[in-house]
């Protein structure tokens, strides 16, 4: 059995694409953001596995008003003791370490609740980390534009094992 088979068999989702992150030193991050895109299902599973380096891994709830589900359901019949719970929550993040290996699966309402980011580590001397999501994208045409926004027609890096790091493999301008 393959990778992407036993990320399928492990989490019950079939994907039917992966991206591919890295984070070359302690001073890469991404902001706090939630992964729910129209190509995508409506409440998507994504497996996050990462690999190399140690980064902290945040997640928050999404500020009133910008939460759906049950908790803007909530919300919006102006429930006071809901709306103070995600005002609450929404200023403590939930912190994991994810160390080489480790996976994250979030699903259900996690997108459409919650925000995540990886924050920059100060002083990290444990060099890059990769980092890669498995999707499933319910449109063609959502994919081709993700790519072209996200990697457009710059270069192309892989991951050489004999430096550790990623090296140019391309120039596609």
């Amino acid at each position: 059995m393959g990778f992407t088979q036993s990320v399928e068999a492990a989490t019950g989702t079939v994907y039917n694409y992966a991206l591919v992150n890295y984070y070359a030193t302690g001073s890469d991050s991404i902001s706090y953001h939630s992964d729910d895109e129209h190509f995508l299902e409506k409440e998507p599973a994504i497996a996050s596995f990462s690999f190399l380096g140690v980064r902290d891994f945040l997640m928050k709830h999404k500020p009133p008003g910008q939460a759906k589900g049950k908790a803007k359901a909530a919300e919006e019949a102006q429930d006071p003791a809901v709306t103070a719970e995600i005002a609450k929550a929404a200023g403590s993040p939930l912190k994991f370490a994810l160390r080489p290996g480790t996976m994250i699966l979030m699903r259900g309402t996690t997108q459409s609740n919650w925000l995540h980011s990886i924050p920059k580590r100060a002083g990290d001397g444990g060099g890059g980390r990769i980092n890669i999501t498995f999707r499933r994208n319910m449109t063609v045409a959502g994919t081709e534009n993700y790519y072209r926004y996200n990697v457009g027609t710059g270069k192309v890096w892989k991951w050489d094992e004999g430096k550790r790091e990623m090296a140019l493999f391309a120039n596609c301008n």
